[in-house]
């Protein structure tokens, strides 16, 4: 017996020291912010209001002006880490961002830039909490208070609320519905148990990686991704109807409304513009370095071109540049020539030509990015003067080798999207045409 016991607390032993060693990986040590996962929250309003009042369906919900996101802080080494934005299926890897500590104050400090995109968060660090703001540098004094918690990686607020609503699937909807000028959209979201992502596309570009809670007969969904932030609040009317609201940042709200569809429809994003001339185009801007280049300089000579009409603020114009880069990577297009004109949000256009170079770096675009001038769409058509009007960032033009416009393609259903395929095939299609 006594032989027996000696060896089951050796067996235990045994089997702790192998867990130990085969299992169990000591923390890496780290000099900075924590790392793993992190839940954000940008207010849009200060002072949100909270209802329990179950009939409510716009003007006061939940979670009125919150917007929550979660990112990951991962460490290269112990001195160095980058961060990583989640948003549904996307990761946003940001590697900009500095730390260092304020002695006046006794705390440790962050800045995360969005260099690409011209904005920033700032923000105190103490005790596994962040809290700060983010800036918007072309905005004049555009923040909005930002605050994140170490190791909750929960998008919106758990609620024990039992699941009334499904909201998986496509429905055709209308924003701002009762104004004079209501504008369409398709939302198609996909929902498991207590989750759900999705999209909403419109005419001028879709709404990106969005992604939340459903929560009674309620859904919530966010993205942030340096650039956007936005914020969809929405309830499940019966079946086949919802209705909710939209926001934009700390600015822009908008009510919507939804009927489920099984094929949703928007205007064709080929008829939104067109040329304005039947004759050969032209035009000289400067390029991120000052120097002009003009669409009759010898490298562009009996080329197709793809002209893409964008500004460096814009995530869709960035999705369109991705896809872009895939195109042209192609043996198909190799000789296909593409150009970027730019239209930003400063009017210094010293500002803006450094801010072509910051976007230009980042993306490792290796064609011309010219700067086109001011964002404003109407002075953007007038300035460029071929297509009768400039309905969203990004548009994109096919020019031939007469340096003749072909198509003009409005908006972008980026890869979000699940339109994003055959906008790629038809575009690629419509391009070699040209041949």
């Amino acid at each position: 017996m006594l032989l027996n016991k000696i060896f089951f607390k050796f067996l235990i032993f045994s089997i702790l020291i192998i867990g130990i060693n085969s299992c169990v990986e000591p923390q890496k040590s780290y000099t900075k912010i924590p790392p793993g996962i992190w839940r954000g929250v940008l207010y849009l309003t200060e002072n949100p209001q909270f209802s329990d009042n179950k009939k409510e369906i716009i003007k006061k919900t939940d979670f009125i002006g919150e917007l929550p996101f979660t990112f990951e802080v991962i460490y290269e080494d112990k001195d160095n880490f980058y961060i990583e934005l989640i948003n549904g299926t996307e990761r946003i890897k940001v590697t900009d961002n500095e730390f260092m500590t304020a002695k006046s104050i006794n705390k440790d400090s962050v800045v995360i830039h969005f260099k690409e995109f011209d904005t920033r968060i700032e923000a105190l660090y103490e005790n596994s909490t962040m809290e700060g703001s983010w800036i918007v540098n072309y905005r004049e004094n555009y923040a909005i208070r930002f605050k994140a918690t170490h190791g909750k990686d929960y998008r919106f607020e758990p609620s024990n609320k039992p699941l009334t609503a499904n909201f998986s699937g496509k429905w055709q909807a209308v924003f701002d519905p009762n104004s004079k000028e209501p504008f369409p959209g398709v939302a198609e979201f996909k929902q498991n148990k207590d989750k759900i992502t999705g999209t909403i596309e419109t005419e001028t570009g879709d709404y990106r990686y969005l992604e939340g809670n459903v929560i009674g007969s309620k859904a919530y969904l966010s993205c942030f991704d340096g650039s956007h932030a936005f914020l969809i609040e929405t309830k499940l009317l019966n079946d086949t109807t919802l209705t909710g609201s939209f926001r934009s940042g700390k600015h822009y709200t908008v009510s919507w409304d939804g009927v489920k569809k099984d094929n949703p429809t928007l205007a064709d994003a080929y008829s939104l513009s067109k040329a304005t001339q039947s004759s050969s185009i032209n035009f000289s801007l400067p390029d991120h370095n000052g120097k002009l280049v003009s669409l009759n300089d010898p490298k562009y000579q009996n080329k197709i071109k793809i002209i893409e009409i964008m500004g460096t603020w814009c995530p869709n114009c960035k999705d369109a540049t991705v896809f872009l880069k895939e195109l042209k990577s192609k043996p198909a297009f190799e000789n296909v020539e593409i150009i970027t004109l730019a239209f930003e949000r400063y009017r210094d256009t010293i500002k803006s030509l450094a801010q072509l170079s910051v976007y230009k770096e980042k993306n490792n675009m290796d064609w011309d990015l010219l700067l086109g001038g001011y964002y404003d769409k109407k002075e953007a058509a007038s300035a460029l003067g071929f297509i009768d009007k400039v309905v969203a960032y990004p548009t994109l033009i096919i020019v031939d080798q007469n340096n003749k416009i072909n198509h003009v393609y409005s908006g972008f259903y980026g890869p979000a999207t699940a339109k994003y395929a055959s906008f790629k095939t038809e575009f690629e299609n419509r391009v070699k045409a040209l041949y």
